[in-house]
């Protein structure tokens, strides 16, 4: 996509919140997920632990797509048994063309409310995220 805007920037010196989750689970290999996010994204963590009764976390993004609310609700349930609730962002709404929408934030604070658990933000704009940006050499200043 930044290709096609004429930006030249070699894909090792990007550095987004699913990148920070893939760090985060290298860190912690023994944990699993149940991953709320888009299928594209959900390729990159297929070597993570799936839960299977329980979870270790909760992990939400970008949820778009089909059975949204069963998602929603499994994930509520995972938190209700001990998860740990991980955002990759907080924005609560984007536009496009057709207008306004809802965005990750949103349904972070839809479980968060639901469950009374609060948020680890892994992406923007935690600091934690552009910290490990920096200690990977991904960022030169």
């Amino acid at each position: 996509m930044l290709a096609e805007m004429g930006l030249a920037i070699p894909t090792e010196e990007i550095f987004n919140p699913p990148a920070a989750l893939l760090h985060f689970f290298e860190k912690n290999p023994e944990k699993s997920a149940y991953l709320l996010v888009t299928e594209d994204v959900r390729q990159l963590f297929t070597h993570i632990k799936q839960p299977k009764e329980t979870a270790d976390f909760v992990v939400i993004g970008d949820v778009r797509g089909a059975n949204l609310y069963e998602r929603l609700n499994q994930a509520f349930r995972y938190l209700e048994e001990g998860a740990g609730l991980i955002a990759l962002q907080e924005s609560l709404r984007y536009y496009t063309v057709e207008g306004a929408h809802l965005d990750t934030g949103a349904f972070v604070q839809l479980l968060e409310y639901a469950s009374k658990k609060e948020r680890r933000l892994i992406g923007k704009p935690a600091p934690e995220f552009f910290h490990l940006a920096l200690d990977l050499s991904l960022i030169h200043i």
